[in-house]
């Protein structure tokens, strides 16, 4: 049975992000998980509000870029 996760435990694991290969291919994972849901392209979309928010304290979101088989670069 699968157990729900909650949106603490889901912010946790944002927390403790750096960018390791087992939490880079859980991002890609997520990703692949939304894209495959109807109405994804409403959450990843790159104006979407949750993305706005989330950059909204910088002036433009970093350059790093991450791939499931490399390291952040």
């Amino acid at each position: 049975m699968a157990t729900p996760m909650t949106p603490e435990r889901f912010q946790d694991r944002w927390e403790a992000f750096k960018g390791e290969p087992q939490q880079v291919s859980g991002i890609w994972g997520l990703y692949s998980s939304i894209a495959e849901m109807e109405g994804s392209g409403d959450i990843l979309d790159e104006h979407a509000s949750w993305t706005c928010g989330w950059w909204s304290v910088m002036a433009t979101p970093p350059a790093r870029r991450l791939t499931p088989r490399s390291s952040p670069s």
